[in-house]
């Protein structure tokens, strides 16, 4: 058995959103979904579980953000690069819009990869560097 039961992912139309949902997803649905993201047209991916959500959103150059939110709000953890400079801003899509993210938030696609493999399997954050927002 599987912790994810939902994905959703957006689908820019203009300014229109036509996302999808599906329920039950395989692993290689959700790992399709993540290599989808363009930054464009897919911009953001959220994996449900029970009481525990992942979103990922991006891909634009090359560039993701990831988090994982418990119970609702009750808890922020954001997927961190260890080699990033807090000090340096990168501009990423989600949701369709531009956003600014501090370059330790900004991550490569195969972080991202696992991120939603392991969270897919089993609801943890995995071995990858996560931080609790405050």
């Amino acid at each position: 058995m599987t912790f994810v039961t939902r994905i959703y992912t957006d689908r820019r139309v203009g300014v229109r959103n036509d996302g999808r949902s599906v329920s039950g997803p395989s692993l290689n649905q959700v790992l399709d979904a993540v290599r989808r993201l363009d930054g464009e047209q897919f911009t953001e991916l959220l994996l449900s579980g029970e009481k525990r959500n992942l979103t990922i959103s991006g891909g634009n150059e090359g560039r993701y953000i990831a988090f994982i939110s418990v119970n609702g709000d009750e808890a922020f953890y954001n997927l961190t690069n260890a080699e990033g400079n807090p000090k340096l801003e990168l501009k990423v899509v989600t949701g369709g819009q531009v956003g600014s993210y501090s370059s330790r938030q900004v991550v490569p696609l195969s972080s991202v990869l696992t991120a939603a493999r392991d969270f897919y399997e089993s609801g943890q954050a995995s071995t990858l560097l996560w931080e609790k927002q405050s």
